[in-house]
């Protein structure tokens, strides 16, 4: 709700300028393979950051000329500490083609140029590899939202509940509304760089609705919204393969036509809305993914939401990361899977 607003005055903003963890399982993560019907998926690592509103010009020449040149010594203590993806491609991938009216190029090629321009200044090819987040544990624990297996077509799937968010407790742990942004561009970089490196793979994303209240869509909240929207929309096009939004209230239409100006129209096209009940629930889950990949919160005999492969390795990821800060190094053994861990693309 507005009073609890958080401050924007970070030096990190996502929308404006320059930029605890938990034990887990390390066997577990080792080697990560999620199953879906007929299909072993090894799945692969990530890079998320930053975000930011940004202009139409971009630089894209600009960009290449920056990964033609060697990582320096204060980047990287050596190449194999930190492997580059490919370089950006000249022309824009087929994502961002398919992503404009009418596969506009010129548009397409504009916005896609953006998106280069975008990453380099949030440096977001290494927002996974190299940087730490010291908030990521209170973030996770006042804010739901998790990576959980597959669908019936290989998707990955992602949950997230909002109203059970606790802006109060993130501001008094020194969260501010540009953090909370960066760490939601971090976890969708994550999602497209490490648990699926296909380009051209769509996501479904669960959004439970339980519990919220009209003031939710008051202040901050909606001001999240439209900024998380605006950037994964502009930065990340055609990801969105299905939007499940169940335990909608029955007042929901009235919100939802304030919320609609704020989402890409194609992504408009794939949202379902349900507002029945558990039992209408776990059949609209089973259309999209099995029952042993459904969590047991919604029906389902999978482990529960914040307990999959995917989360672990997430988990894993940060926990290097921040643990490489705090002993001041810049890079561990070379065998260690998180160092030698390479983004799948740059743009």
């Amino acid at each position: 709700s507005p009073s609890n607003s958080f401050s924007s005055s970070s030096p990190t903003s996502i929308t404006n300028t320059n930029k605890e963890t938990k034990q887990v399982n390390k066997n577990a993560i080792a080697s990560i393979t999620v199953t879906a019907p007929d299909r072993t998926i090894p799945t692969t690592t990530a890079t998320l950051q930053a975000i930011g509103e940004t202009s139409n010009k971009a630089g894209g020449d600009e960009h290449d000329q920056k990964r033609d040149q060697p990582p320096s010594l204060s980047e990287h203590s050596s190449q194999q500490d930190q492997l580059l993806p490919p370089p950006p491609p000249k022309q824009a991938p087929d994502r961002f083609v398919r992503a404009v009216k009418g596969g506009d190029l010129k548009e397409a090629q504009s916005r896609y140029e953006a998106t280069l321009k975008w990453r380099a200044q949030f440096s977001m090819d290494t927002i996974i590899s190299k940087q730490p987040h010291p908030h990521f544990a209170l973030i996770k624990q006042h804010y739901p939202h998790y990576f959980h297996l597959r669908s019936h077509d290989n998707k990955p799937v992602y949950f997230e509940k909002p109203p059970q968010t606790n802006l109060k407790a993130l501001r008094q742990g020194g969260v501010t509304l540009d953090q909370l942004l960066r760490h939601y561009a971090m976890i969708t970089e994550f999602g497209w760089q490490v648990l699926e490196r296909d380009d051209e793979m769509q996501g479904i994303t669960v959004i439970d609705l339980q519990g919220i209240r009209m003031t939710d869509f008051a202040g901050e909240t909606v001001d999240f919204v439209r900024k998380a929207s605006a950037f994964t929309g502009q930065h990340y096009p055609e990801r969105a393969g299905k939007v499940l939004v169940v335990s909608a209230p029955s007042w929901f239409h009235m919100i939802w036509s304030i919320v609609k100006p704020m989402l890409d129209p194609i992504t408009l096209e794939r949202i379902q809305i349900v507002k029945g009940k558990p039992k209408q629930i776990y059949q609209a889950l089973l259309e999209i993914m099995p029952s042993e990949h459904i969590p047991p919160e919604y029906g389902g005999t999978s482990m529960p939401l914040g307990e999959s492969p995917e989360e672990q390795k997430l988990w894993a990821f940060i926990e290097h990361n921040n643990k490489r800060k705090k002993e001041g190094k810049d890079c561990c053994p070379k065998d260690c899977e998180f160092c030698r861990w390479v983004p799948a693309r740059c743009y």
